[in-house]
């Protein structure tokens, strides 16, 4: 689907821009990030622009970020993961706008644009920050070793896992740090702080 979208693209003359991820590489833990990384590869090779985006949050809630809400919304308890995973969150509308801008530069080069949050946070206090803002409950956090997951999604393997989409879990688990500042800087993106962010108004 990926080669037919960039053939059509090179037939009209249109530049594709791919909104990719940070879980995108070759040696990803999921094929979800495996995946992402092989389009890039084709959208590089076609002098196309890859954006790989932290964690979008803010808007309508669809997507992963519907889906964390949703837990928040129904779950009076949730995890404190230890060691915390790091997330870069980009609110929708900054992330639109990075959009935006490299769609209509002349000068953007064909290569990754990482953009997210430059100080990452955890993924604890993404939730918190849901559960005060979004949701606006009161919700208990209990810690939770990585390692104790890690240990049942091995028991689970691959067939269950799928069947209770342990993916995002693995995937959260394998996240690797962006360097963020210089790409923000190239697209004159500043983006707004997560307790902003957050609140429905954004």
């Amino acid at each position: 689907a990926a080669r037919s979208l960039i053939l059509a693209a090179r037939n009209r003359g249109a530049r594709v821009i791919f909104a990719s991820s940070q879980t995108a590489r070759e040696d990803a833990p999921t094929a979800y990030g495996r995946t992402k990384w092989l389009v890039e590869r084709e959208v590089l090779a076609s002098d196309g622009l890859v954006v790989r985006l932290g964690q979008v949050y803010g808007g309508a809630e669809g997507g992963l970020f519907g889906f964390m809400v949703s837990i928040v919304r129904k779950s009076l308890v949730l995890p404190a993961f230890l060691p915390g995973p790091l997330i870069q969150p980009i609110h929708v509308d900054d992330c639109t706008r990075a959009l935006v801008t490299l769609a209509e530069s002349r000068n953007a080069t064909s290569r990754v644009y990482s953009l997210g949050a430059v100080v990452p946070c955890t993924f604890t206090k993404f939730l918190r920050s849901a559960s005060t803002h979004w949701v606006r409950k009161r919700r208990f956090f209990i810690p939770v070793p990585v390692l104790l997951i890690q240990f049942m999604l091995w028991l689970l393997g691959s067939r269950l896992g799928k069947k209770f989409g342990t993916g995002r879990l693995t995937s959260l688990f394998g996240l690797h740090v962006m360097e963020t500042a210089s790409d923000l800087a190239e697209t004159g993106l500043e983006l707004r702080p997560l307790s902003a962010g957050m609140h429905r108004s954004g």
